[in-house]
């Protein structure tokens, strides 16, 4: 018996079908991919909790050089007489030594760094989105290429600075991660940095494992803008001698001359941004402060 092709409207019926399936398969990855859960936002009880549990070798302060021991006399021969010694001259008046403060250097090392989980040390931001089809999301990028110190005299943080490689920066989807980098313009201007312009006081030392909060000000540089801004931030010192410092603050785009990022599928982006900051910082050389 001679075989007999499918029908055409059978065919196509499958065809549709399939078609079909592929196409709200796509959707459905497509819905999962921008509203699956964002990236943990910065928080000082999980930045305390990650670093003791971390495996790293407790940082130590920089040892004080020794002074090398003062060379005994040579035996001489008898004393050389001498003229009666005239008074000696008053000193002429100096300066007051300076004081003295204990260094915080940024360490990547005391936790690994992690995306999702707010790991580790790292500057990012949150700003929200409006995506067709999807509705509000969160878009969310960090760097966790970042340097920087810190100086404290006692209750006072005298000085200090951050330095961010955007240029290390990464969002939760590759295509915004173009959009973001090109938004800083991160190839004309890799890094952003915050230096602090005045000194910031701590209500007391805190003990071990105790937050403080302290709002620090100064200049953040970013696509080669300059802006003073106020950081409230929260900070707790470990048993293992890492200073755990965590904070956020809203930035309006166009004061850095940052234009939103656009792509077909997005609606709107906001005009403000949340920039995080999340920092292990490690005792370094004491300094001197001027």
């Amino acid at each position: 018996m001679a075989s007999t092709d499918p029908a055409p409207s059978t065919t196509r019926r499958t065809v549709l079908i399939v078609v079909g399936v592929v196409l709200v398969a796509g959707i459905a990855a497509a819905v999962w991919w921008f509203t699956r859960p964002e990236a943990a936002t910065v928080d000082i009880d999980n930045a305390l909790g990650a670093a003791t549990a971390s495996p790293t070798a407790t940082p130590s302060v920089a040892p004080t050089p020794t002074p090398s021991p003062t060379p005994s006399a040579s035996p001489t021969t008898s004393p050389t007489p001498t003229a009666d010694p005239s008074p000696e001259p008053s000193a002429s008046p100096t300066a007051a030594p300076a004081a003295t403060g204990q260094a915080w250097d940024v360490t990547t090392d005391a936790v690994a760094y992690d995306f999702a989980s707010a790991a580790g040390t790292f500057v990012g931001f949150r700003i929200d989105e409006e995506l067709s089809n999807i509705g509000a999301t969160t878009a969310v990028g960090r760097t966790p290429a970042v340097t920087g110190r810190f100086v404290l005299d006692d209750t006072t943080i005298t000085s200090g600075e951050f330095t961010a490689d955007l240029g290390q920066l990464t969002t939760d989807r590759g295509q915004r991660t173009r959009a973001m980098l090109g938004a800083v313009e991160a190839a004309e201007f890799p890094e952003a940095t915050f230096v602090q312009t005045d000194p910031a006081e701590l209500d007391a030392v805190p003990p071990v494992g105790e937050v403080v909060e302290v709002t620090v000000t100064g200049d953040l540089t970013i696509a080669g803008e300059t802006n003073p801004v106020d950081i409230p931030l929260q900070a707790a010192l470990t048993e293992a001698e890492l200073l755990v410092v965590t904070g956020s603050f809203d930035v309006a785009l166009a004061d850095w001359g940052i234009d939103t990022p656009s792509a077909p599928i997005v609606v709107s982006v906001a005009d403000t941004a949340t920039v995080e900051l999340q920092l292990y910082l490690q005792p370094g050389e004491t300094t001197a402060i001027e």
